[in-house]
């Protein structure tokens, strides 16, 4: 074998036709097993490999060697191996492919991160010949746009699906391989998920008796094993016999598919043992099912309540309070890696120990231990959630120094909660003994659906379903779905009757963007509802107001919506799939109803408790923004809509940069692409213009560099960063590639012209769909086995040319291009998981923007997107929709700010309409970014919203109604003025806008502009209209009193808790108030500082704030202490009190101060100041922006 020879390489797809021959081939290894001794003296090993011809789950290869070091030893799935003289056979009519140890080689080459040609491993001595680099330099090319994928089948299961008894595959980690005997070892096993409970039969007399052991294994893993163990998720053992053992220490820390496998209950836990038919496949890490299984896992991490085993549910009856309900509960293996000392601390002598534990058992130091009668307060009370059986609990260890622990001992869970008071008068509750009935929030009886005692809907019909929430966290709330005698691709069910309860709908009044709509009665609500908030009295008691929130779901292939009946004053579920051939006719969750005291609460609870149970998207707090939400941007589109070009984006950064306000992010929008039309004998007879569809994957002639045409967009990305000093870079592309799709000419995406399906409910709001380009023409729609390379293949040219991120467009066109191809929801989930897989791997600041994506096929798909733009276009000449957009995109924002952070959109500088526009962007709590054309700005407006270093003051949360205005229509009803509210760290923020005017109209279908009662509106204001106010204060004992900053009219005013100030709008008109909790430093003296006065968000410039309180002696002024608003002078000369704090930016600086401050420093200098002694404001200046020393704050201390 060592003659140098010639081979003639056949691709996959060819040589499985030479039944009978000899062959030679190159392919990707997609999954390999380790060298396992054959029945008779060989040893043999198992390869999976693939090409482009032959993709998929890839062809296997059985390899014979004299002994397993003669074996290939593969290094990482996704390596390259090259075979010679391989035998094609036919057996039992399956092709079998064999590699002979007595004429067939292989040698092993490095993936697709490698540029050698030298194996790594070769069974005999031979050098590739150009022919063969070739063919190896074509694998790693593919395969760097190639996902590789183990195969999704029902044999496939997660550890939390597993059931006793039957055999299944498993993709998991191998966390440690340990010896455990002479003769066996074991493997530690591990997915993310949770195993289910498994049922241990015991006798309590034998379990005091003869305890079952603690673990299988003989002795426990040392610490700093355990240490390097996933903090959440089951870990399985497995048994692995003497046979078996060279096997076993190849694996640890990796990542394989165990093929046949079958689990077992051993002393109360989940087993498994290696049998002689069970395979091990070693994984790549970017394998696509172990991608999902890491992301399964990293979405738990930052929840509370994901964190929790899934056998913890239904939660059990809520019989304790907490202290401390806030606290992320921990699993035992955060407690036992916990790095700090423990309760116990090491291994005290046996008085300590006594004492410690009698300590948390609640029982007093005369107490007799043994003596159960005696009283106890225990810190805890455990619950134990059973049907019906009373379960002993063994060995039961309780760690201290949390505030909440779940213990899941022997796959069984029992919550711990610290009480508040004295905790339980029994630390067990037997159900036998006592039993408690617990009505719960919300239920369906009598045909009734039933809030608190008052009935919300009535009429329900029979066939609509309940089922209890419990399963997806501590929620009260029930999952609705109905049940039809036929199959149907659409289902429509009444709900019953809706009346005299006021709604906040969100609705979609076109394909793309939602709207709100008020209303009492159920014929009032909108077509495509997909979020539906009521508001009710509570019939028990307290009488208390009741929040209520409607969600409709995804639920298998079909998406969920809520619509009115007029006839019958009815609200109606509808259930679609988008594809006549994808039927149904039982439905369990498709609609969600939960109920709650606190309407953003309740909405958030909500939200979390449908992410538990579709499992499929991430909430707004558990994604990470891209760093360009802080920083002053520009956008293209409406200073050259589709004609832009490198010049121009040069153009608008420079006159930007030149006037003081230079933008630290760009998004180049539509226009940079490369499009064209379909050729003229493939048009149909339609009326409007051929629709353009995507032609290649770079940029047009537009963004190419004149000198040097090689150099595409990357040419204007380095002008942008490196001569007008940007730090991010964006583009525009639509999810389906451009707004025709792919041109089917780009033959390696596999586009084909698919033509809509409209939804009932997108048409009767919008009739001019119907007359949409994508309906005439059709989209290029690629094939979505090809989705993530084209994603894929376009971002990384994109990322390599130095570009941050995109704003993915026209994403909701997917529900109407289902048909043939499992639906809208399916089709949308494909796209979206390879949309999030492909911006994860080449945009490291998660920088994707989600637009036209309002639809929730879209929002209960995505895990990545964590900027979602809020409402349809900010129009620059449409005069109409001005007020409306301030109005939707704040109410939009009540729904889409728990999936992702609401983006309110661009805005021109100069403009009519301009600082109604700029002052809402700046307490929206999204990005602020402009599109003005170059050379026109206001940057008198701008300086308001930007610091001289690019960034801006941004506040905390999604900007969202008052809670008095969510059930008020600002657009329509004459009387209300909207207002808005945000927090920051110190502060709060409202502003309050005259949306009066114009609204969309349910008889013309579109904005509209009508008449209003009157050209002044009066409303009012108060600190607690900022719904979290209570968290800026610094004291836990705050009275509600807060000082309000007037942004129009530059005064301060206190406002005592619960009172509230007047404030008169015109229509366009705004006001801004920072609002600022107020700290009584000694009586007379009172302070709160206000930030950046100067500024929008003023408060949002205060990073740290300190009271030094040195005195309370009372004031010469005042007598009994503080008496009214007036502020008085400080003539006290018996102690000053200090405040200090940490501002960012430059400008002018105010704060509320009852008294005339003695000094203020500012770093270590004393500075000027003035006092108003009318209003009590202070103001300095802040000339200069923080040293450049990292922290990018100022100092500032006020003595009083």
């Amino acid at each position: 074998m060592g003659k140098e020879e010639n081979y003639a390489y056949l691709p996959i797809k060819d040589a499985l036709e030479a039944i009978k021959q000899k062959v030679n081939l190159f392919g990707v290894i997609t999954e390999y097993g380790l060298p396992e001794m054959s029945r008779g003296t060989d040893w043999f090993c198992t390869l999976k490999v693939m090409d482009e011809s032959y993709q998929g789950h890839g062809l296997v290869i059985n390899v014979f060697g004299e002994s397993g070091d003669k074996l290939p030893l593969v290094r990482s799935a996704g390596d390259i191996v090259r075979f010679t003289l391989v035998m094609i056979d036919l057996h039992n009519g399956k092709i079998n492919v064999v590699f002979k140890k007595s004429i067939s080689t292989f040698a092993l080459f490095e993936g697709k991160s490698s540029k050698s040609f030298i194996p790594y491993q070769a069974s005999s001595s031979y050098t590739l010949k150009d022919p063969e680099k070739d063919i190896l330099t074509s694998l790693r090319t593919w395969l760097l746009n190639y996902q590789l994928d183990s195969g999704a089948s029902e044999s496939i299961l997660s550890l939390g699906k597993i059931t006793e008894g039957k055999n299944f595959d498993l993709v998991c980690k191998i966390l440690t391989v340990c010896k455990v005997s002479k003769d066996a070892w074991m493997l530690f096993l591990w997915d993310g998920t949770d195993t289910p409970p498994l049922s241990c039969q015991t006798k309590l007399n034998l379990e005091l008796e003869n305890p079952l052991p603690l673990q299988p294994e003989a002795s426990l893993l040392p610490r700093d094993v355990l240490c390097e163990f996933p903090t959440v998720g089951t870990v399985l053992r497995m048994f692995v016999d003497q046979a078996s053992e060279k096997l076993a220490l190849q694996l640890p820390c990796r990542w394989v598919k165990v093929i046949d496998l079958k689990c077992e209950e051993l002393f109360g836990l989940w087993c498994s043992h290696l049998k002689p038919s069970t395979r091990v496949r070693i994984l790549s890490d970017e394998d696509v099912v172990v991608i999902d299984r890491q992301r399964v896992y990293e979405d738990r991490l930052p929840s509370k309540w994901d964190r929790m085993p899934s056998s913890a549910f239904p939660w059990p009856s809520q019989i304790t309070e907490t202290d401390h309900g806030h606290v992320p509960f921990a699993t035992l293996m955060d407690a036992l890696t916990y790095s700090e000392k423990k309760f116990f601390d090491g291994y005290p002598p046996m008085d300590v120990l006594t004492s410690k534990r009698n300590t948390l058992l609640g029982i007093a130091a005369e107490d007799d231990v043994e003596d159960l009668d005696a009283p106890r307060n225990p810190p805890w009370g455990c619950i134990i959630h059973r049907e019906s059986s009373w379960t002993p609990v063994k060995n039961l260890i309780i760690l201290a120094g949390y505030a909440h622990f779940v213990i899941h001992y022997s796959n069984r869970v029992l919550p711990l909660q610290a009480n508040k008071g004295s905790g339980l008068s029994s630390s067990f509750v037997n159900n036998k003994e006592k039993e408690m009935t617990i009505t719960p929030v919300v239920r369906i009886s009598d045909g009734k659906i039933v809030v608190k005692g008052q009935t919300i809907l009535s009429g329900v019909p029979d066939n609509v379903i309940s089922t209890s929430a419990s399963n997806s966290g501590p929620v009260d709330g029930i999952f609705i779905g109905a049940q039809f005698e036929e199959s149907n691709s659409t289902h429509v069910v009444s709900l019953g009757t809706l009346s005299n309860v006021r709604f906040l709908a969100c609705f979609r009044f076109k394909l793309w963007w939602m709207a709100q709509k008020m209303g009492y009665e159920g014929r009032d609500v909108p077509m495509e509802t997909q979020f539906l908030l009521l508001e009710s009295n509570g019939y028990d008691e307290s009488n208390q107001v009741m929040y209520t929130v409607l969600l409709p779901l995804i639920e298998g292939p079909f998406r969920s919506c809520l619509q009115g009946n007029i006839e019958n004053n009815e609200l109606e579920l509808c259930f679609e799939s988008g594809d006549i051939k994808t039927k149904a006719s039982s439905f369990t969750h498709s609609l969600f109803i939960n109920s709650g005291s606190d309407p953003f609460t309740t909405i958030t609870d909500s939200i979390t408790a449908v992410k538990y149970h579709l499992r499929s998207f991430r909430q707004r707090f558990e994604k990470k923004l891209p760093e360009i939400v802080d920083y002053f941007g520009w956008c293209t589109w409406d200073a050259f809509y589709q004609n832009v070009t490198q010049e121009g984006v040069e153009d608008g950064l420079k006159s930007l940069y030149l006037g003081g306000a230079a933008p630290k992010f760009v998004i180049i929008d539509d226009g940079w692409q490369s499009v064209g039309s379909d050729p003229e004998k493939l048009r149909n007879d339609c009326k409007s213009e051929p629709s353009l569809r995507l032609t290649g994957i770079k940029e047009n002639d537009k963004f190419k560099n004149k000198e040097d045409p090689a150099l595409g967009i990357e040419s204007i990305v380095n002008i942008a960063k490196k001569k007008y000093g940007l730090k991010y870079v964006y583009v525009w592309h639509a999810i389906t590639g451009y707004w025709g799709g792919v041109s089917p000419d780009v033959e390696e995406y596999e586009s084909s012209i698919k033509y809509s399906t409209e939804s009932n409910g997108v048409v009767a709001n919008d009739p001019t769909w119907k007359i949409d380009p994508l309906v005439e023409h059709g989209l290029g729609l690629v094939n979505p086995k090809q989705i993530y390379r084209f994603y894929n293949e376009m971002h990384e040219y994109l990322a390599s040319a130095g570009v941050d991120g995109v704003k993915v467009d026209v994403q909701s066109v997917l529900e109407t291009l289902g048909t043939n191809l499992g639906g809208r929801v399916q089709l949308t989930k494909q796209y979206h998981q390879a949309l999030d897989a492909s911006v994860n791997k080449n945009f490291p600041d998660n920088g994707i923007i989600a637009c036209m994506s309002h639809n929730t096929d879209s929002l209960y798909c995505s895990k990545q997107a964590a900027i979602v733009r809020a409402s349809d276009d900010f129009y620059p000449r449409d005069p109409v929709s001005h007020t409306i957009h301030i109005a939707s995109v704040s109410y939009n924002s009540v729904f889409l700010g728990e999936f992702m952070q609401p983006d309110w959109d661009m805005f021109h500088s100069v403009h009519p309409a301009a600082e109604y526009h700029a002052s809402a962007r700046a307490i929206s709590g999204g990005p602020v970014y402009v599109s003005d054309a170059p050379g026109k700005h206001n940057f008198e407006l701008l300086r308001k919203l930007v610091l001289p270093d690019g960034s801006i003051l941004r506040a905390r949360l999604p900007g969202r109604p008052t809670k008095d205005c969510l059930f008020s229509d600002p657009t329509r009803d004459g009387v209300s003025l909207l207002k808005i509210w945000n927090m920051n760290k110190y502060t709060g923020v409202i502003g309050v806008y005259n949306c009066q005017g114009a609204a969309w109209s349910d008889v013309g279908k579109k904005n509209m502009f009508h008449k209003t009662q009157g050209e002044v509106l009066t409303g009012a204001v108060k600190g607690s209209d900022v719904h979290l106010i209570g968290e800026a204060a610094t004291e836990a004992n705050w009275k509600g009193d807060c000082a309000l900053y007037s942004h129009r009219e530059g005064e301060v005013v206190v406002i005592p808790n619960n009172a509230a100030l007047p404030v008169s709008l015109k229509i366009l008109e705004h006001e801004i108030f920072t609002v600022s909790p107020i700290k009584e430093l000694a009586p007379g003296s009172r302070f709160a500082p206000l930030g950046l006065i100067d500024m929008y968000n003023a408060g949002g410039a205060i990073e740290g704030l300190n009271y030094e309180v040195k005195h309370s002696t009372v004031l010469p002024e005042v007598e009994n202490g503080y008496v009214g608003d007036a502020p008085v002078e400080n003539e006290s000369s018996k102690g000053m009190d200090r405040v200090l704090m940490k501002i960012k930016g430059s400008g002018r600086f105010g704060a509320y101060s009852s008294i005339k401050p003695s000094q203020c420093i500012v770093g270590s200098v004393a500075v000027d100041f003035s006092y108003d002694s009318l209003f009590g404001l202070l103001t300095l200046s802040l000339d200069q922006l923080p040293a450049d020393d990292g922290s990018k704050v100022q100092v500032v201390e006020v003595m009083l």
